[in-house]
């Protein structure tokens, strides 16, 4: 697994190991994860219930499950994704973590800019997006790792 994302991951989602009700209105534990949309896997959800929280393993537990889930919705997404440079993958799984795949699909001048590989324009397309000034550093990190590659 990739530590560089997960500690990319790790600031800009934080880390929890008691539930959260996050800005979108879900249920959300560990490093971000919405467990209303995702199960948690029996042992965690059986801890949780126990003992009112997790453990710091069970949070990279989920947060392994979750980056899983982002790389196969980018690999849908961007069909040359494993040909993208380790920074570009690490801003479009950060990205997908965030939005989820539903909506980052709904990005479709972006994507055809990523397609074409147009990394500046794509970048600069972000920047003018509500979810770019809705996510504030994250959305500036994601844009410089796109356009720095």
């Amino acid at each position: 697994m990739n530590d560089d994302l997960k500690k990319l991951l790790k600031l800009h989602e934080g880390i929890r190991l008691r539930p959260y009700i996050c800005p979108a209105g879900f249920h959300t534990i560990g490093v971000g994860h919405n467990f209303d949309a995702n199960p948690l896997p029996e042992s965690i959800g059986l801890y949780l219930k126990s003992h009112g929280c997790i453990t710091e393993e069970m949070a990279d537990q989920l947060l392994e499950l979750d980056i899983a889930v982002a790389r196969r919705g980018c690999e849908k997404l961007f069909p040359e994704f494993p040909e993208y440079s380790q920074a570009r993958q690490n801003a479009l799984i950060d990205m997908m973590f965030n939005m989820g795949f539903g909506t980052m699909k709904t990005f479709k001048t972006t994507i055809a800019l990523i397609w074409d590989k147009r990394w500046k324009d794509a970048a600069e397309n972000l920047e003018k997006s509500k979810w770019y000034r809705q996510v504030g550093n994250r959305a500036k990190t994601i844009c410089r790792m796109l356009w720095e590659g």
